[in-house]
């Protein structure tokens, strides 16, 4: 079974993270082949010393996924080099509080589409997890909702997103750091096997991967160790950038 893989990095967007709060992995550890991620083993085995809790998924009794849409595709917030730019000085192995913070400073219309809150009422390239655990990630609901032109809450979006808000109920929590990013996804990788977890989430958002391939390829679902800031920038092209010639673009609007 393939598996996909969630990013934590350092939250150098928005308003950070307290004091007390353990410090996310950074940019330049998240940057592993999913191969390696699939073959560590760790998920269920360690033990989370911030919730006592092993990395393993918690039952996620009463929790139902919501859909939170795109902001839309090429909005013309950004050029292409203010996306690299910010990219490189957010998310790449050499970035900074004080280089993301300047690229923030720089260009904010351009930051302000390029990351949201994960929870907005419409989402942008990347989401910003403050909960159950503290990470940003590229919107692969949005981006799959985007690319087959389909915003609705019953679209392939909306079951892409449901598939990884449930991986992060069932794990996050449990794994946070100074859990590593394998034990994450290993944990992650359980939940979406297990029919009392994620399974029927996961089954679901796998099919619209394989049924719309050629379609939602750029949107790396499944990650193949193409590096990170490369599949930012992409994210970031297509909500963010201009249009390609004979391409308008679109407001992401579904029912």
């Amino acid at each position: 079974m393939r598996t996909f893989l969630v990013v934590f990095v350092a939250i150098l967007v928005g308003c950070g993270s307290s004091e007390d709060a353990p410090a996310p992995i950074t940019a330049a550890d998240a940057a592993v082949d999913t191969a390696t991620v699939a073959d560590t083993g760790l998920g269920g085995e360690e033990v989370s010393t911030d919730a006592g809790l092993k990395c393993a998924p918690q039952p996620i009794t009463g929790w139902t996924p919501k859909w939170y849409p795109p902001t839309g595709s090429y909005q013309g917030e950004c050029t292409a080099a203010e996306i690299h730019e910010g990219v490189v000085s957010c998310f790449s192995p050499t970035a900074t509080e004080a280089t993301c913070k300047a690229a923030r400073d720089k260009y904010p219309d351009c930051a302000a589409c390029m990351v949201t809150d994960a929870y907005a009422t419409s989402t942008g390239a990347l989401v910003q997890y403050t909960d159950p655990v503290g990470l940003i990630d590229r919107n692969v609901g949005g981006c799959f909702a985007l690319k087959l032109g389909d915003s609705s809450k019953d679209g392939c979006g909306a079951k892409v997103r449901a598939a990884v808000d449930c991986g992060l109920q069932a794990c996050g929590k449990a794994c946070a750091p100074p859990k590593t990013l394998a034990a994450l996804n290993g944990c992650i990788m359980k939940a979406n096997a297990d029919p009392t977890f994620c399974k029927t989430y996961f089954d679901a958002a796998e099919k619209c991967d394989l049924d719309n391939k050629d379609k939602v390829r750029d949107c790396s679902y499944f990650l193949t160790g193409e590096p990170l800031v490369d599949i930012f920038e992409r994210y970031g092209a297509l909500f963010c950038g201009t249009a390609p010639s004979g391409d308008a673009g679109t407001d992401a609007k579904g029912d």
